[in-house]
């Protein structure tokens, strides 16, 4: 099974540098705090082993 670390493009850093597998980004998913309208944030999941 593999595991995966998300990070950020371009946005606030997360607060957390957890490595999970795909199965629980899928059921948990990220927090993403934003405010306002027009709010963007970007994330890339990597394959870590």
């Amino acid at each position: 099974m593999k595991r995966y670390r998300v990070r950020s493009i371009y946005a606030a850093p997360l607060t957390t540098d957890r490595v999970q597998s795909g199965a629980y980004w899928m059921a948990y998913g990220v927090d993403l705090a934003m405010k306002g309208d027009f709010q963007v944030q970007g994330r890339i999941f990597e394959v870590v082993d």
